[in-house]
């Protein structure tokens, strides 16, 4: 009897995590779909593809049209621990902006989110705090053409953090 109602349990909150989380799951993909429409014709006849954002582990050569400007989200989420409650996720919130075809200016904040309960061997926390400022310059050495397929970017990153962890007591 013990064995059946701990399922039910765990099933309810199941469910209505769930239930809470799909319709925000699918506005984002949604909007994931609609944001990755635009695509320029190019003077050759063939459509002209934004690579910088075509792969999720590699970023790709191009630059951005001149004059473009975006502000965008780039998110990385940590989730679960064997026991307790463990969410945490680092947010960029950038700017960026292409002054001419071959360079292109990435800047913005870095926020951090943590909800941590009951987890063995980590305090408690719930706090959503700035952690950092990171910038980005990337510009086009070799671009390509009907007459070269390759295309070859080089990137500078500096980035800062700020620490979130109280200082230890001697």
């Amino acid at each position: 009897m013990r064995l059946g109602v701990v399922a039910k349990s765990t099933l309810k909150r199941a469910a209505s995590f769930w239930g809470t989380q799909i319709p925000g799951l699918a506005i984002a993909g949604a909007l994931i779909a609609l944001s990755n429409t635009n695509s320029t014709h190019a003077q050759d006849g063939f459509y002209e593809v934004e690579t910088k954002y075509i792969f999720g582990f590699t970023e790709g050569s191009g630059v951005g049209l001149e004059g473009e400007k975006e502000f965008s989200l780039e998110s990385i989420a940590r989730i679960g621990k064997a026991d307790g409650r463990y969410w945490a996720s680092e947010t960029k919130l950038e700017y960026e902006f292409t002054p001419n075809q071959y360079v292109q200016f990435e800047l913005g904040p870095l926020v951090s989110t943590h909800i941590i309960k009951h987890v063995t061997d980590l305090e408690n926390r719930n706090n959503l705090a700035m952690s950092g400022f990171f910038g980005e310059v990337r510009y086009l050495v070799l671009e390509r053409s009907a007459s070269s397929p390759l295309a070859v970017t080089v990137s500078a990153s500096p980035s800062g953090t700020v620490s979130t962890r109280p200082a230890a007591r001697a």
